[in-house]
């Protein structure tokens, strides 16, 4: 079974929280959005900021993922809880719509299912979810390439944007390449990591957590 090669190509995208994109567009099109990088999906505004990001390489996905045990407790009760919430939204994708409508109803799913969570689960996903998004900031930082500000200046920007351009590096460290592209050691290559406690979750709910 040939190893599966990830992409290296660096990424030109807007965020949600961009006032200007916010403005023009539904909160289902902007989640469509930062789960396909699709701009199709979305109105961008003249005046939206731009940013390139690139792929983490694995030793970069464990750097963000060491930053945020220092700052959050994940455990396996709370990831289980926030994956069983996720998990809700799966009928909406099983449908015909478009991808916003999807989108909303998976989001609608969710919230139904955290309500039916108890106080305990609610507690630990929340705490996971803290965690979740200290590793989407760090990663953010770690693939940020340029934008409004340099790269020097990265944790200048909102707390919200950077876990969405965290999404976005996540996104697209996660997505193949070429076969014909070799790929280098373990340790300067995109990450193969699946989908694990640091991903982000894909329902519109995005939060700034510090």
């Amino acid at each position: 079974m040939p190893v599966r090669l990830l992409t290296v190509e660096h990424a030109r995208v807007v965020v949600p929280s961009d006032d200007s994109v916010q403005a023009a567009n539904d909160a289902g099109a902007l989640e469509a959005y930062m789960m396909t990088g699709d701009p199709s999906h979305i109105d961008i505004p003249d005046d939206a900021d731009w940013f390139e990001v690139r792929p983490l390489t694995d030793a970069e996905v464990a750097r963000a993922e060491a930053y945020a045990d220092g700052h959050a407790k994940a455990t396996a009760a709370g990831q289980r809880a926030w994956a069983q919430v996720i998990m809700a939204a799966a009928p909406a994708y099983e449908s015909d719509a478009d991808d916003a409508d999807k989108i909303r109803r998976a989001g609608e799913l969710m919230e139904a299912a955290e309500a039916a969570l108890t106080d305990e689960e609610r507690r630990l996903r929340a705490e996971h979810k803290r965690w979740v998004g200290f590793a989407m900031r760090e990663r953010g930082r770690l693939g940020y390439v340029s934008g409004p500000v340099d790269a020097e200046q990265f944790m200048s920007l909102p707390g919200v944007a950077r876990e969405e351009l965290g999404r976005h590096v996540h996104r697209i460290s996660t997505l193949p390449k070429a076969p014909a592209q070799s790929s280098g050691s373990p340790s300067d290559t995109p990450t193969t990591k699946a989908a694990t406690a640091g991903d982000a979750e894909t329902a519109p709910e995005a939060e700034t957590r510090g």
